[in-house]
């Protein structure tokens, strides 16, 4: 009787144990599976969080605008100028050839304002070559040359010069090159019985033996601006004012008087060249 008691009371302790065990058992599982689903909720949090950085990286850090509103280094235009955004320095563009050479009574008013304290020569202008833009306008004008004091009687010569205009209307004389070739005088009689053209314009046959005369030309560059007359002789003289600039780099742009001979078989070659200092 007793044996089997005891055998009794060892069974459930066993058995208690197995319970115990089951439920250490299962109290580690319900941890773990706790555990893993905090630690999931993390890695989606973080990989959500991640995301927006990835996404937010892509955008540029700049203001909000209305769209009217000028991003900082591009230019805008004031008055036709182009204007740097943010330093108001202005930039001045290259000079542009005229559209038409032909002297208007706007540009004999600017001349007789910008020569009113000049002495020793007037300059009368006899075409427009170009002009520049900048606050206000440069123009550059081919030009006659006379001695101011008219006893002396002197043999007036061309001459380039260039006036500048402010936005006010004033005018002032800022450059001056001079040349030793004679120009027509007042009564249109070029000496030597050169005919000056109306306009100054390059003529196709001028343009033809301007080309013939200089494509062999080395060290030199020369552009053609106005022909200033010719002469009949067995063929023709052509006299020519061109853009003097010496081939190598940074040379700076000048002016000459070409003379251009034109036979009648069609060639043509430089008999002179002045130049304008």
């Amino acid at each position: 009787m007793k044996k089997k008691l005891y055998v009794l009371t060892l069974a459930g302790v066993m058995a208690a144990s197995l319970i115990g065990c089951g439920s250490t058992s299962t109290g580690t599982t319900a941890g773990e599976k706790a555990a893993q689903a905090e630690t999931s909720q993390q890695k989606d949090i973080t990989a959500e969080k991640m995301k927006h950085e990835t996404k937010d990286s892509g955008k540029e850090d700049t203001p909000a605008t209305d769209g009217n509103e000028k991003q900082g280094g591009e230019n805008e235009m004031i008055n036709g100028q182009d204007i740097p955004g943010g330093d108001g320095e202005m930039l001045c563009g290259g000079w542009s050839a005229a559209d038409s050479m032909k002297i208007t009574e706007q540009h004999l008013d600017m001349f007789k304002k910008a020569q009113e304290t000049l002495t020793g020569a007037y300059y009368t202008p006899l075409a427009l070559l170009s002009t520049q833009v900048v606050a206000g306008t440069n123009y550059r004008f081919l030009c006659r040359m006379d001695a101011s004091v008219a006893e002396l009687n002197a043999t007036p010569y061309y001459a380039i010069v260039e006036i500048y205009e402010d936005l006010q209307g004033n005018a002032s004389i800022s450059r001056i090159t001079d040349s030793e070739v004679p120009a027509p005088s007042s009564d249109g009689m070029m000496v030597g019985a050169y005919a000056q053209p109306e306009d100054l314009a390059m003529t196709p046959e001028a343009t033809k033996a301007f080309e013939l005369a200089t494509k062999t030309i080395t060290g030199m560059e020369y552009k053609a601006a106005a022909l200033l007359g010719s002469q009949v002789v067995t063929g023709t003289n052509y006299r020519i004012l061109c853009e003097a600039k010496a081939s190598t780099a940074g040379s700076d742009t000048g002016w000459a008087i070409l003379t251009i001979y034109a036979d009648l078989q069609g060639n043509a070659e430089i008999t002179e060249i002045a130049e304008m200092k």
